[in-house]
């Protein structure tokens, strides 16, 4: 007896293939990769998590510096109020050191911007530009980059404008760093 090929029933089989391949193996697939990368979500979360408990020492080091040797360095540093303006301060400062000297002439003082570096201390930095005897103005250069004071110049630009006058010309940007009260 001869095997007959029934196309109704191999037709009926291929169909049941597809819709099993379609609604069984598919979304089986789907599920399949989308707990996968749920989990590699889950391991770069405690990844995360675990880099920052084992860097809890290092914070708890750094709060500790903070509470102390910190608040030591920024103890020469002038103090200012929280509804004190910067500019203002930066230009009283400016003029308390340059004024008692009336040699020197002042070309140009410019306060530019503000920025806050953490709630206790605040920066303030403008420009300069000033001119007289090269020795007077190397005394005030000196006043304005004190460190332990929280002043500090950048970008240093010094010209001798006549050599017979021994005139010199200053410019550059002043730093003066502020602690809040």
């Amino acid at each position: 007896m001869q095997a007959k090929f029934d196309i109704k029933t191999a037709g009926s089989i291929v169909i049941i293939l597809l819709l099993a391949f379609e609604f069984v193996y598919v979304p089986w697939e789907s599920w399949v990769e989308s707990k996968k990368e749920s989990i590699q979500r889950s391991e770069r979360i405690i990844a995360k998590q675990g880099s920052a408990i084992e860097r809890q020492a290092l914070y708890s080091e750094l709060n500790k510096y903070m509470e102390t040797e910190f608040i030591d360095k920024i103890k020469g540093f002038s103090n200012a109020e929280e509804q004190d303006d910067g500019a203002l301060l930066w230009l009283q400062f400016v003029d308390s050191v340059l004024k008692d000297d009336s040699e020197i002439k002042v070309n140009a003082k410019r306060p530019d911007k503000s920025v806050i570096i953490n709630d206790s201390v605040f920066v303030y930095i403008g420009s300069i530009n000033f001119q007289g005897p090269a020795s007077r103005v190397l005394d005030s250069l000196q006043e304005f980059d004190d460190i332990s004071s929280g002043n500090q110049i950048r970008n240093l630009s010094l010209v001798m404008r006549n050599k017979n006058t021994n005139t010199l010309v200053a410019q550059f940007e002043f730093v003066k760093i502020y602690k809040k009260l």
